[in-house]
Order: C-alpha cells, then sequence, then structure tokens
C-alpha cells in the first residue's frame, strides 16, 4: 500500500528503494521514504544488503536512491 504513484505500475512489492548511507540507513529509509509515501512507517517488510539483493524478485526494478550525506 502506498500513497505514491508508481512509475511503472503494479505494488510497492515489485520495487527496491536503495539508501547509501555508511550507518543509520533503516533511519534514513523511514525518514525520507517511508514517512513521505506511505501510510505507515513500519510497513516494510525485506532489507538487504545489495550483494544478496535478487532483483527478479521485485520487476519494477529499483524506485528510487537515497543518498544520506
Amino acid at each position: 500500500m502506498s500513497s505514491y504513484a508508481l512509475p511503472r505500475g503494479g505494488r510497492l512489492a515489485d520495487y527496491w528503494v536503495a539508501v547509501e548511507a555508511s550507518e543509520g540507513h533503516r533511519e534514513h529509509f523511514i525518514e525520507h521514504f517511508m514517512s513521505c509515501y506511505c501510510p505507515r512507517l513500519t510497513q516494510f517488510a525485506m532489507e538487504y544488503d545489495e550483494g544478496d539483493l535478487i532483483t527478479e524478485y521485485f520487476p519494477g526494478g529499483e524506485l528510487c536512491r537515497i543518498t544520506a550525506t
């Protein structure tokens, strides 16, 4: 469920959001993505290291990239 229009349709679960941060990546994700686009801040289900991400599970591709400074 998302209050955001998805660029290639489908469901939010069809996409991944990449976070580039040396620490606090979960907090950056919640602050910069979940708080803006999702009604419940804790509704995300999975977290992967980049090397462990199986992109075939997410046919929509990368939805956005958050870079922490």
